[in-house]
């Protein structure tokens, strides 16, 4: 599961974060360079302010990306306590989720409870698993459990790919975000911001 990695350091667009133009600015250079499924880490280290509108074009181009690239990882990390919590009241409106590196624990930002507890038991299982690891771990059926990890892998939580030693049908194994991030010695590759000054087009 060798993966490009992306950083997204937001405070390369300022510290305060506040119009929808600034989110569709940061939406469109993401968009821009995320061009294949990755490790994306979205860093909001030194932002002292996010708003509502700004996370709103922000995630709506994040999600898209995932459904187009599928396979990604997204890992947030950085936040200030303001800023955490408005970013989990716009994922909470949205019915979204969001991985998040406190630290060094990563934990699912979600008002689902069994998104949350798939997470948690997955995250804990030696990383990659198989669906019928999970389910056992859950005490869940298989598709109940496939369910689960379509949710999850929609949110960049969780990312698969074919189990190679598969004898018959599809069957794929798991990677929890954070728990195996790819090719940690390989430096990231920026995205690059507008500055604040610079107009939008």
């Amino acid at each position: 599961m060798a993966l490009k990695q992306l950083h997204l350091r937001l405070r390369d667009r300022g510290r305060l974060l506040a119009t929808r133009q600034a989110g569709r600015d940061v939406a469109r250079a993401l968009q821009d360079h995320w061009q294949e499924p990755v490790v994306l880490h979205v860093n909001f280290a030194d932002v002292e302010a996010i708003t509502p509108p700004f996370l709103d074009e922000l995630f709506k181009a994040l999600y898209a990306e995932l459904e187009t690239h599928e396979g990604s990882l997204v890992l947030a990390r950085g936040m200030n306590e303001d800023v955490f919590e408005t970013t989990k009241m716009v994922l909470d409106r949205k019915n979204r989720s969001l991985a998040y590196c406190d630290e060094e624990d990563v934990d699912l930002l979600t008002e689902i409870p069994n998104l949350a507890e798939t997470f948690a038991v997955a995250k804990a299982l030696p990383n990659p698993f198989k669906a019928g690891d999970l389910a056992e771990a859950l005490k869940i059926g298989i598709s109940n459990t496939n369910q689960r990890l379509s949710a999850l892998s929609k949110v960049g939580a969780v990312s698969r790919e074919r189990d190679p030693e598969a004898e018959r049908g599809l069957r794929y194994l798991y990677l929890v975000v954070g728990s195996e991030l790819p090719d940690k010695t390989a430096e990231p590759e920026a995205v690059p911001l507008p500055s604040p000054e610079a107009l939008s087009l």
